[in-house]
C-alpha cells in the first residue's frame, strides 16, 4: 500500500490494482488505468480529483467484469475523460466502473468514448456507484420512451426531447451517450 499524495502528470499513467492510502489528482493529459492485463480493482483511500482519462476495461466473461476505482473519500469526474474498451462483447446487464463513499462533484464525465451500442454510462448518487449499465429502449404508440434498468424507483425521472421525439429517463443519465453523432439536440 502507497502513502502520501498521488499525482499524476500529463502523458503519465497510473495503473493497477491493490490499494493506495493518499488523495490521487490526475492532472489534464494524465490517465487513471485500474486493472493489468485484464480487469481488476484500484482501491483509493484518499479521495479522487481526475481531470484527465479514467480508462477502463470491460468484458463478457463474468457477471459484469470491469475494471472498478474504489474511492474512499470524494471523487471529482467533471474535467474527467471516460475512455471504455470492451475485452469481449458486451452482454452483461451492467458493469461497475466506480464507487465512493463521499462527496461526488461533477453529475456526468467531461466526455465519453468506448460506449457499446445499447449501453449507458449511470451515476447513481444514492448507491454512490458509476455504472455502464445496458439500455431497453420502449417506444409506445405516442412517442414517449422510458429507459428500463434496475435502478430504484425513487431515482427521479428527467424528460428530453430529441428530433420531435419524447424520451424519459432516470436522473443520471445522458440520452446522447446512446446515439452518438445522430443530428438534433437532446434538451432537458
Amino acid at each position: 500500500m502507497g502513502t502520501g499524495a498521488i499525482t499524476v502528470n500529463n502523458t503519465a499513467t497510473l495503473a493497477g490494482t491493490g490499494s493506495l492510502a493518499g488523495a490521487v489528482t490526475v492532472d489534464a493529459g494524465g490517465t487513471l488505468a485500474p486493472g493489468v492485463g485484464g480487469v481488476g480493482t484500484l482501491t483509493l483511500n484518499g479521495g479522487v480529483t481526475l481531470n484527465g482519462t479514467l480508462a477502463s476495461e470491460f468484458d463478457s466473461t463474468g457477471a459484469g467484469s470491469s475494471d472498478v476505482i474504489a474511492v474512499t473519500g470524494d471523487l471529482d469526474i467533471s474535467n474527467t475523460t471516460l475512455d471504455l474498451t470492451a475485452l469481449a462483447g458486451a452482454d452483461d446487464p451492467e458493469y461497475l466502473l466506480a464507487t465512493w463513499t463521499g462527496t461526488l462533484t461533477g453529475s456526468n464525465f467531461a466526455s465519453v468514448s468506448g460506449v457499446p451500442a445499447g449501453y449507458g454510462i449511470a451515476v447513481d448518487q444514492t448507491a454512490k456507484t458509476i455504472k455502464l449499465v445496458a439500455v431497453q429502449i420502449v417506444v409506445t404508440e405516442s412517442a414517449v420512451c422510458q429507459r428500463q434498468t434496475a435502478f430504484p424507483s425513487a431515482v427521479p425521472a428527467a424528460a428530453f426531447a430529441f428530433a420531435g421525439w419524447a424520451f424519459r429517463a432516470r436522473s443520471g443519465f445522458d440520452l446522447r451517450q446512446i446515439w452518438p453523432g445522430q443530428r438534433g439536440n437532446i434538451t432537458p
